[in-house]
């Protein structure tokens, strides 16, 4: 004897009946019945028999199944009822619409849902309107069943709430009550969010929390004990606000305190994994930012001393130390009452022996460096960004055999400019030179023409080509420097990473398939870097220093180990281009230069907007 269908058989047979026939007497309402009875948890089966349904999708059939189930006798809990009004509601992101044009289908289609959910689950009175189910929800602190009927239900409902109290009484406790660690809640939030068009004051009001006590971010937040163990409120806080941030028009920078505690929190961790000298650069940079200020010193130093007060005796005298010496810069000491905590573990007898740092030499503007030459080009007015451009311009080459340029960018190290990670250093190398552009002045709008006309010589010369490693990064950073990049077009640029895969298909060479095997280990994972590749192709070779990756690049002027860094980086680009065409032709022998300009030509991209998109 067979035994019983399970609910998953029973749910595919429905499914495939109405895929074939695709009308509406193709519900058997006698199996949809049968399910729900012989299931151990009704409420489950009816729940995967709509999920199985949006994935088709098509409404009919879940509206067809709600109004079978809205004739059984079977009672949901509200949890199930919330979870499918969500689920059968939500808003999918649908195509622009022409104006004028009647509404769209799959907007008519969610009313036509919401409908028959409503005939269907009842909530526990359909004789009571929507509202006051709502205000019901709320008043049992039922968070979330409410904020899914407001986030997914009919437009109507916009108009019978306050905006101001609805932040108030729903998203607010929405927030610090339930658990918006999880990607369920924090998903259904910012739903509700967009669809009140309340993002602005509600990152207005976490924006606010940033800078309460700690008492009172806690009497806030640590609502719950889940939320608590997750994160301490003050990560959440900054997480959320970040989170939320990316799916609005709105920039960190409008929210002083967001950028405050980012700074702070930068400052504390490159405190922790840096040399003394590199992240002395990081704290001039902060400090001399708009962002900077007492309140920067003031809070790092409280930060120090409290982790002093954490860890162990033996290692809480450095962080004593280091907050003495920044307490003593600017003579900062004089404002604090030495007396109370946290200051009174500061070493006043060392103050006296705590200077300001010392100053750092002006950058060479040329010198020579492992047998090629590092020009460091000034940005300060038009006529020196001329004088770059006219580098450029004036290099050999023609468009039927391109001449090669090496690209490379630094970038802040501090979350202290106005656009998301902005370069601080452009450089660029052909042989025997090294180019390093200070891109402190792209920010100054009398120097834009300049500026555009440097990058249209760069990037839309029919003549050059430009070669790199994790040129994606470098060139989205770049359009985020200087929005007009996105509209510059035949841009002829060449990935190290696509040209490896191209040399290496079919190759022979060890060290070719050396690289594309790299490329393949790291294919998910963090892109293969200009150390991995330099050291495959030159075992032999001293390992390439990256301790001043992560240095200050925004501060000025650059110590000279910042300056070999960058110069290094993107001259070592030339000698890998230079061996990788070594290996590929003595493998092809007499075509090999032939078959490399081939592959050269497959590996280029030629129109910067996609490039940069």
């Amino acid at each position: 004897m067979e035994p019983p269908p399970t609910p998953a058989d029973q749910i595919k047979v429905i499914v495939d009946k109405f895929l074939k026939k695709q009308t509406e007497d193709s519900i058997n309402k006698n199996e949809v019945r049968d399910l729900l009875k012989n299931a151990l948890d009704s409420g489950q089966a009816f729940m995967e028999l709509i999920v199985e349904t949006e994935k088709i999708p098509n409404q009919l059939l879940v509206k067809k199944c709600l109004e079978v189930f809205g004739e059984t006798d079977v009672v949901l809990s509200r949890e199930i009822q919330s979870e499918a009004f969500g689920l059968i509601n939500k808003k999918k992101k649908a195509k622009k619409e022409q104006p004028n044009q009647k509404p769209s289908y799959q907007k008519r289609k969610l009313a036509d849902s919401f409908k028959y959910f409503v005939r269907a689950f009842k909530f526990d009175d359909m004789t009571v309107s929507l509202e006051d189910h709502v205000k019901t929800f709320i008043s049992e602190g039922d968070y979330v069943s409410a904020a899914t009927v407001l986030a997914y239900g009919p437009a109507r409902l916009l108009s019978t709430y306050d905006h101001e109290a609805l932040l108030n009484e729903l998203i607010i406790p929405l927030f610090t009550i339930e658990n918006t660690t999880t990607a369920n809640c924090k998903e259904l939030l910012f739903d509700l969010l967009k669809h009140f068009k309340a993002e602005k004051r509600f990152l207005d009001y976490l924006n606010g929390l940033l800078i309460k006590s700690k008492a009172e971010q806690e009497a806030v937040v640590y609502e719950s004990k889940e939320f608590c163990e997750a994160k301490p409120a003050f990560e959440v806080l900054k997480t959320f606000m970040a989170d939320l941030i990316k799916k609005t028009p709105y920039e960190k920078e409008e929210f002083e305190n967001l950028r405050r505690a980012t700074i702070l929190g930068e400052l504390v961790d490159k405190f922790v994994i840096q040399t003394e000298k590199d992240f002395e650069d990081s704290w001039r940079v902060a400090m001399a930012s708009k962002h900077g200020g007492t309140w920067l010193q003031a809070d790092f130093i409280n930060k120090l001393l409290r982790k002093a007060q954490a860890t162990e005796a033996e290692k809480s005298s450095s962080f004593i130390q280091a907050a003495s010496k920044y307490a003593s810069w600017n003579e900062f000491y004089k404002t604090l009452d030495v007396t109370v905590e946290p200051y009174c573990q500061l070493e006043v007898a060392n103050w006296e022996k705590c200077s300001v740092f010392e100053p750092l030499q002006e950058n060479p503007m040329h010198y020579h460096l492992d047998g090629f030459e590092v020009h460091f080009c000034k940005t300060d007015t038009a006529e020196e960004i001329d004088s770059i451009t006219e580098i450029i311009t004036n290099l050999p080459g023609s468009k039927k055999q391109p001449y090669l340029i090496h690209l490379d960018c630094e970038f802040q190290a501090l979350c202290v400019s106005n656009c998301r990670a902005k370069v601080a250093l452009l450089q660029f190398s052909i042989p025997k030179n090294v180019y390093l552009v200070d891109c402190h002045s792209m920010d100054n709008s009398a120097l834009f023409p300049a500026w555009k006309g440097f990058f249209e010589a760069f990037f839309k010369n029919k003549k050059t080509r430009i070669f790199g490693l994790g040129l994606c990064n470098d060139m989205t950073n770049l359009k985020g420097s200087f929005p007009e990049l996105k509209t510059m077009k035949k841009t002829k640029i060449i990935y190290c990473e696509t040209l490896i895969a191209c040399l290496a298909n079919g190759a022979k060479d060890a060290t070719l398939n050396k690289l594309k095997e790299g490329l393949k280990d790291r294919k998910d994972k963090k892109k293969i870097g200009l150390k991995t590749v330099h050291g495959i192709l030159f075992p032999d070779s001293e390992e390439l220093d990256k301790d001043q990756q992560r240095t200050a690049f925004d501060q000025r002027p650059l110590r000279k180990e910042q300056l070999d860094y960058a110069a290094t980086d993107v001259y070592v680009l030339h000698e890998i281009f230079n061996k990788l065409k070594e290996l590929y032709v003595a493998e092809h022998k007499d075509n090999g230069e032939i078959k490399f300009e081939e592959c050269l030509k497959k590996s280029e991209k030629t129109d910067g907007s996609i490039l940069l998109s």
